[in-house]
């Protein structure tokens, strides 16, 4: 019986093709891109291919949480990672979902140092990289949509030219309001991402450099794919695989490889202070302010794609921008209702607006005895000296206004009218005095990053 021929694809290759994919992409270094986690591979002198191999695990864990005999991931994590590798293996790389990529960057970049997965370091920081793509193409086709022009000043971060602003101001206010929202998130977005680059890549190999027994050979490898060496190729193009200029680039990897030197000949002591290095009073290492920053990154991130996915044209985001406007200022109105809404219509006082209508014809015919007298004890019932006539005392309950205000719960008689002049006044006090301090965490949170 004749074998059946293998199926096509990477196992039923011999490898023969692999060498020349890698020369070909070596002769084009700022042409092409690999996963972080590859080019660590490649870096490696030797690295084990079978198929339960696995990376080392954190320098900074607990040794009970790397010794523990539980199963390493239960039914559901396996097919999470079975199609996840399904996906990678695509012709056509799929495109991941952006809270798929927020929670796997959050999940692997814990708050506490003893928790983060460093194994998985580098598939993060290439999520994170796709995600500040996708964030910034998202804000460009928002643009496009809109018919805006970026402007092109030397700005990092897009921006609308400000002759364009006052072009829309007349007819799209709400448009402008939304530009200046995105171009807002987008500065910020910019200088978090920058921070956040590089103090996770610099986490990530201080890791490796920590790692006992120390392996030299792993920690060059590291420092190679995540500070890569400048060429004559990287220095005049873009540098794959990092967001840095090629002074920081040149900076960080000159440093590292000082520290692993060090490291070498004096042991672990040798770097000590790096890990103290940035740490806020009261903390024992700076991962806690990188982690901050990194939570601030996803959040402006995730809000900003949020942001963009829904925008067609100026009229829609016009008209969605002024709906939105008006729930605003209709939610933080004032209710005007009678605090005696509780009392019977028999008993009611009538209004000068009920007074002032004109009677329907079913009021005036085909009124029996009873109706009429209730009528007249209604219009008895509202003159001041009618108190003598025995209405029913109602149990007197606060209001939710009074409540706030620490008003007593008196008669109508004895409360101050309530005046709307000065309640608008006293809002309109309390929301410039808001704006100032908004503006002013602005400016200090701008003056931190500039710095």
């Amino acid at each position: 019986m004749a074998e059946s021929p293998k199926e096509p694809g990477i196992d039923a290759s011999d490898g023969s093709a692999f060498p020349l994919i890698l020369e070909h992409y070596m002769l084009n270094p700022a042409s092409y891109e690999i996963p972080l986690r590859s080019m660590y591979t490649l870096n490696c002198q030797t690295c084990s291919l079978a198929p339960n191999s696995a990376f080392k695990e954190s320098a900074f864990a607990n040794p009970a949480m790397q010794n523990s005999s539980e199963p390493v991931a239960d039914a559901a994590s396996q097919f999470k990672a079975q199609l996840i590798a399904h996906i990678a293996k695509s012709p056509q790389q799929l495109s991941l979902p952006v809270g798929f990529m927020v929670n796997f960057v959050r999940r692997v970049f814990a708050a506490n140092l003893e928790t983060v997965d460093f194994p998985q370091a580098l598939t993060a920081l290439d999520y994170l990289k796709n995600l500040e793509r996708r964030r910034h193409k998202d804000v460009v086709t928002a643009f496009k949509s809109l018919a805006i022009d970026v402007s092109n000043d030397s700005s990092p971060f897009l921006r609308c030219s400000p002759h364009q602003k006052q072009l829309l101001q007349q007819k799209y206010p709400g448009v402008v309001r939304w530009i200046e929202s995105i171009e807002d998130k987008e500065r910020k977005a910019h200088h978090y991402y920058k921070n956040v680059c590089v103090s996770l890549r610099r986490w990530t190999l201080i890791n490796e450099i920590w790692l006992e027994p120390f392996n030299k050979a792993n920690c060059l490898a590291m420092l190679n794919t995540l500070f890569p060496p400048l060429t004559p190729l990287t220095a005049t193009s873009k540098i794959p695989n990092g967001e840095l200029n090629p002074e920081d680039l040149s900076r960080q990897r000159q440093g590292f490889f000082n520290y692993i030197k060090s490291v070498e000949r004096h042991g672990k002591s040798a770097i000590e202070n790096v890990l103290k290095s940035g740490a806020r009073p009261g903390e024992e290492t700076a991962w806690p302010l990188v982690h901050e920053f990194l939570q601030r990154y996803l959040d402006v991130a995730h809000d900003t794609i949020y942001d963009c996915s829904s925008i067609q044209n100026r009229d829609y985001l016009e008209a969605e921008v002024r709906s939105k406007t008006h729930k605003r200022s209709a939610d933080s109105g004032v209710s005007f209702a009678s605090v005696d809404e509780s009392i019977s219509t028999g008993s009611r006082a009538v209004t000068p607006s009920e007074k002032s209508r004109s009677p329907t014809p079913d009021s005036k015919t085909n009124k029996s005895t009873l109706e009429k007298i209730n009528n007249q004890l209604r219009k008895i019932r509202s003159r001041p000296d009618g108190k003598d006539l025995g209405r029913p005392k109602l149990s007197k309950k606060k209001s939710f206004t009074s409540i706030i205000g620490g008003r007593s719960a008196s008669s109508s008689s004895d409360e101050t009218p309530f005046d709307v002049d000065e309640f608008k006044r006293q809002r309109m006090i309390w929301e410039a005095n808001e704006k100032k301090r908004a503006k002013a965490a602005a400016d200090a949170e701008k003056s931190v990053f500039e710095k």
